[in-house]
């Protein structure tokens, strides 16, 4: 079985600061590794299917809409973050890959601003933000963040201010998972989550969302926390709570002292417990997101509202594939209220159903499913 960890680096905590009230968190959820069929026509009816043409796309990472259409992270020779249309064509790069003056050296993040309008793009491994104006079609503004602060994710928190998470200590002095940076004054203005720098050494899983803007509020999630936190002006606050039960890992066990990572690994691979619950998305109401458990990959959907949650090691896709799709190729790479973002290499497409009728080629570019979620 071709298992997440197959695409992690780790690092993790559960620890939290002043600001941070755990116990008002407006929902709790449970999530079980029991087999229940997951229907996805049970939440979701088929919006809308297209091909990226124009230019060769992918291994799409994240999706944006804006207002003519899409800005894409993912794999081309032009660059890894552009624009396309509604309908899928090719509209160009946004920023190159490089060495040179309106170039970054790699694409680490992208997160749209509260009203879309911008485009904020965390780079240079995680020092340099620069910032995408969608109505001009131009960089408006880059910075540095200051030093050690070498971070993973970002997301907008008002016209000057940033959230942004690291998962992996670089200095010597208290390090944080979340902060709050003012690229005004250039300063560090509140720190949350105490990083555990002995656990980061073998304990951090790459996953996608870790910091995600839901109805204006900026969330944050990480695997091993039992918690999703709402970032805000006001501080850091629990949302949701994953409910503790004899599927987590006791936090005794997550600090026992692991020689290294593959030390950790084979507790984890040993364990009945879940482990590696990453990429988690908000639709609406709906929580989606994915775990090990008995060395088997699972996908979990949960309602904040009914309190369900229904976990599987396939999903039943009769919207678009009408088939069963493996766990590991549900891939989503974006979400809002209404629409959940799934992309899809068009051979495995072809896999089960004829492409040529869809205008897709499979020899071509990725593929973007758009899901719409049902009235509830």
């Amino acid at each position: 079985m071709k298992l997440i960890l197959i695409t992690l680096t780790l690092c993790l905590l559960v620890c939290c600061e002043s600001k941070h009230n755990k116990e008002t968190a407006l929902y709790n959820i449970n999530v079980t590794p029991k087999q229940n069929e997951i229907i996805l026509s049970d939440w979701f009816t088929l919006d809308t299917v297209f091909q990226i043409k124009g230019e060769l796309v992918a291994e799409i990472e994240k999706i944006i809409p804006i207002a003519d259409g899409y800005i894409v992270m993912g794999r081309s020779a032009l660059g890894g973050l552009f624009r396309v249309s509604s309908k899928g064509e090719y509209m160009g790069s946004i920023i190159g890959v490089g060495r040179g003056a309106n170039e970054v050296i790699n694409i680490v993040d992208v997160a749209p601003d509260e009203k879309n309008m911008d485009i904020i793009i965390l780079a240079d491994f995680g020092r340099e933000v620069v910032i995408y104006s969608v109505e001009q079609s131009i960089i408006t503004n880059r910075f540095t963040l200051p030093e050690s602060y070498i971070a993973r994710s970002i997301a907008k928190l008002d016209s000057a201010r940033y959230v942004i998470y690291k998962d992996l200590p670089y200095s010597d002095k208290p390090e944080y998972k979340v902060s709050v940076y003012n690229s005004l004054t250039d300063e560090i203005e509140a720190n949350y989550l105490p990083l555990n720098k002995e656990a980061a050494e073998y304990i951090s899983f790459i996953q996608r969302n870790n910091l995600f803007r839901n109805n204006n509020t900026i969330c944050f999630y990480e695997s091993f926390l039992d918690t999703v936190y709402s970032v805000s002006s006001d501080g850091i606050n629990a949302l949701i709570s994953f409910e503790k039960d004899v599927y987590q890992i006791p936090e005794k066990k997550l600090y026992s002292g692991y020689k290294d990572f593959r030390g950790f690994m084979d507790f984890c691979i040993k364990s009945k417990y879940i482990w590696a619950h990453v990429n988690l998305y908000k639709c609406g109401d709906l929580l989606l997101s994915q775990y090990v458990y008995d060395n088997v990959d699972y996908i979990n959907v949960a309602s904040v509202n009914s309190y369900n949650s229904l976990s599987d090691v396939i999903i039943n896709d009769d919207v678009f594939l009408d088939g069963m799709c493996p766990v590991l190729k549900f891939n989503i790479v974006g979400c809002g209220d209404e629409y959940l973002f799934l992309a899809y290499e068009p051979d495995f497409i072809g896999k089960y159903k004829e492409t040529k009728s869809m205008n897709i080629d499979e020899d071509e570019s990725s593929c973007v499913v758009i899901l719409k979620r049902k009235n509830e």
